[in-house]
């Protein structure tokens, strides 16, 4: 029962108030909840009177009493000039405030602004040298007069408010104008504002549109005391740029400040640790979001949802998925690619079937990121079961979802599907389409049908663009004669693309595999301006292929002087060089660059180091060079059994032959035919044993058959040629029969050299051969 005065004519009155008592701990919880209220207004007011032309004065046009009296321009932020919460210093304030806003012009007392007036101190929308002009302009597109107008009134003195800075650099971000927003943050910096946290966190957002992280966190690093929308911003700039292991160190050491983290950093970081597989870092991040108690919010779940599905916790992100409040196309669309990754097609089939069954429909977009899980799984039925659920929803496919199902069946060689998908799409205004099916019929060898598409897109008023040019560069040149290949020559002119690195060394790659493009080729390589290892080592093969060794061998020396670190094509290439010119020297000096850069050990530049030696005659480093290898496949045993026969060390080479056959590996045909020639070329009793192996492991060409002819007639073994020249296939043997008259008369055998004198024929050089052994 509490007694209150009135404005009745009784003096007071007796109210009975009727109220739930409250715990102490209650009264508590409010009482401290007030405080912080009380202290986030003193805040908001400081703010407002510090720049009260950031704020709309709604206390002229309010429709309800519950409408705030001020609303900030930017941030919305409320506030209220008679809540019982303000600091008593506030009403004093806003009566001075008025004063002084009497002693301006009229035109300056209120701006009309979209939705109310706006408090302004010497402010004037019809003025550029003003907050409402610099905006103005901004709104425009004016960047570089309103940043002359800012140069101006810094030069006369005038102050300029953040907002107008703020808007400024808003302009240029959302306009790409790179060298604006440099000259815009250099204004900042020359007004002593790039401490600022509110300018600060919008500039790194501007240099993380331009793609400038070093700029961005320069800004970061003039931050005195950033706040946790700064240390957001420049952990997302690492995470968009790439530097996913600097957003990590970033997000640890707020963590250590008295900073509290929000749901813009914890998605920041989640996507820093799904880029960069950290797996025990991103366990722990979810951990520390059931600790703020965030882990209910969407926006979060979806980001986690994407980590574990990433790193292949499909168990745990399926747990995450099923505890969110609202599904989304993100989680829906990460979850069943999760699925997909992993070769989980059933289980991504039927979640999409779920997800249609409750009512939520893919868009272009999701359909296309599902069809391409599909293609990077090798999941082509799931692609097929997708494709049908799009036609059977009556949808009509966008270029994302048609490319990526066109995607699709190119991997898998169904290209008639591919063209089928492609003359349905009814929107087929945009290049990604027709790169997508040119790409495909580019990547299995059709480059007719790929240059016929690029007429007929450029018929249609498309312009191709860099994609479009490489999908058909990329075209094997064996299916590209030289007339197609200057066709393409003349069509880049025509229609002036500029080579990039990437675009250069595909067109480059399909000159030097063209016979008769070497000089056209050496013009590309000098044009291309930034040369990669591509590049290098694709012009250092055109030179050993067209047989200029010397030069290849020169350019070879330049990519390492240039600073461009060679790969093991740019090795096979020189060794190849080497190789063909019997450069020992050049040999040992490509040699030692390769045991630099760690390639011995790779398979086929040991191989090729191997031949190498073996024709320059240098068998005990051929030797060495085959040790150090750790996997040899049987190009390499057949290239040291080679070098053992090169050098006529037989016995080696049939002890290496047999060390090959026990590990399962079979010899080629060159390696019998140099073996053969060894034996043929000292007379080795030997041949009968390697014509055994022939039986057994190998086929009998025509050379094969000469070399074991020979060889038997010197090794004495006459019997055996006469018998294996009986059974010879080949219609022609009478130089093998005339060869072994001569062997005939070295070992004393008349018998065989009557025979072989009726057989060889009785033309003038078998008759002298045949009279000078019988005599």
């Amino acid at each position: 029962m509490f007694f209150l005065k009135t404005q009745s004519t009784l003096d007071y009155c007796i109210v009975t108030l009727t109220f739930n008592p409250m715990s102490r701990r209650q009264l508590c919880y409010m009482k401290s909840k007030n405080e912080e209220k009380a202290k986030a207004l003193d805040l908001s007011w400081r703010k407002f009177f510090a720049d009260p032309s950031c704020w709309w004065d709604r206390r002229y046009n309010k429709r309800k009493r519950s409408s705030p009296d001020f609303v900030h321009c930017i941030t919305r932020e409320a506030l209220f000039a008679d809540s019982w919460l303000n600091p008593p210093w506030v009403e004093a304030q806003l009566l001075a405030l008025e004063n002084q806003r009497g002693n301006f012009p009229a035109r300056a007392k209120y701006a009309s602004g979209r939705h109310s007036n706006c408090i302004a101190f010497n402010r004037d929308f019809n003025n550029e040298t003003s907050f409402g002009g610099l905006r103005r302009l901004c709104g425009r597109g004016e960047l570089e007069k309103a940043i002359s107008v800012a140069r101006m009134m810094q030069q006369q003195g005038m102050d300029i408010s953040n907002n107008a800075f703020f808007y400024v650099l808003r302009g240029c971000m959302y306009n790409g104008v790179v060298a604006a927003g440099m000259k815009v943050f250099d204004l900042i910096v020359r007004a002593g504002l790039e401490s600022n946290t509110y300018l600060g966190s919008q500039a790194i957002e501007m240099f993380t549109a331009f793609r400038s992280l070093s700029e961005a966190n320069d800004v970061f690093r003039r931050l005195h005391n950033p706040n946790v929308f700064c240390w957001s911003a420049i952990i997302m700039a690492n995470v968009k740029l790439g530097n996913v292991e600097n957003a990590i160190f970033l997000y640890d050491k707020m963590m250590l400040s008295s900073l509290q983290a929000d749901g813009h950093t914890f998605v920041a970081v989640i996507k820093a640790c799904t880029n960069a597989l950290a797996i025990a870092k991103g366990k722990a991040i979810h951990a520390c979001i059931h600790c703020y108690g965030l882990h209910h919010d969407s926006v979060l779940g979806n980001a986690l949802v994407n980590m574990y599905a990433r790193f292949g916790h499909l168990s745990g992100a399926h747990l995450i998925f099923e505890n969110l409040p609202q599904r989304d196309l993100v989680a829906w669309t990460s979850m069943i690619s999760g699925y997909i990754q992993k070769g989980c097609s059933q289980a991504a089939l039927h979640l999409v079937f779920r997800m249609y069954s409750e009512g939520i429909k893919p868009d272009d977009s999701m359909s296309a990121c599902i069809l391409n899980a599909c293609a990077h799984s090798a999941s082509a039925e799931c692609g097929d079961l997708i494709y049908a659920q799009l036609l059977g929803d009556n949808l009509e496919l966008g270029s994302f979802a048609a490319s990526a199902v066109m995607d699709l069946y190119c991997k898998f060689g169904r290209l008639d599907d591919a063209s089928k998908v492609f003359d349905s799409v009814f929107d087929r205004c945009t290049v990604g389409v027709w790169n997508t099916m040119i790409a495909g019929y580019a990547m299995h060898g059709h480059a007719h049908k790929a240059m016929a598409l690029l007429h007929c897109m450029q018929t249609k008023g498309l312009k191709p663009d860099k994609v479009t040019y490489v999908n058909v560069l990329c075209m094997e040149s064996t299916k590209v004669d030289s007339v197609k290949v200057r066709e393409m020559n003349d069509f880049i002119a025509k229609n002036g693309f500029e080579l990039d690195t990437v675009a250069g060394s595909a067109l480059l790659h399909l000159h030097a595999k063209t016979q008769g493009f070497l000089e056209d080729a050496c013009r590309l390589f000098n044009n291309v301006q930034e040369k990669d290892v591509v590049s290098w080592s694709t012009m250092v093969t055109c030179y050993v292929r067209h047989g200029y060794n010397d030069e290849a061998l020169g350019l070879f020396q330049r990519m390492q002087q240039d600073g461009v670190l060679p790969n093991a094509v740019t090795f096979l290439a020189s060794l190849k060089a080497c190789t063909n010119v019997v450069a020992l020297q050049q040999g040992n000096l490509v040699h030692h660059t390769v045991v630099e850069y760690n390639y011995e050990s790779d398979l086929f530049v040991g191989s090729m180091l191997i031949d190498m030696y073996n024709k320059c005659r240098s068998l005990q480093d051929s030797y060495a060079v085959f040790n150090k290898m750790t996997i040899r496949d049987s190009v390499t045993w057949n290239t040291i059994i080679e070098g053992f026969s090169y050098s006529n060390f037989i016995n080696e080479s049939l002890q290496y032959l047999n060390n090959m056959q026990s590990q399962g590996l079979k010899p080629n045909q060159s390696t019998f035919a140099c073996i053969l020639n060894a034996c043929s070329s000292i007379g080795l009793e030997s041949t009968p044993q390697t014509f055994q192996l022939f039986q057994t492991h190998g086929g009998l060409t025509m050379k094969i058959h000469n070399l074991l002819v020979d060889g038997f007639g010197r090794s004495g073994h006459l019997e055996e040629s006469d018998d294996l020249l009986h059974v010879i296939p080949y219609s022609d043997n009478k130089v093998r029969w005339r060869s072994l008259l001569s062997y005939c008369r070295t070992y004393k055998n008349l018998s065989l050299a009557k025979q072989y004198f009726w057989i060889s024929g009785p033309d003038r050089d078998g008759s002298l051969v045949g009279s000078s052994i019988l005599c």
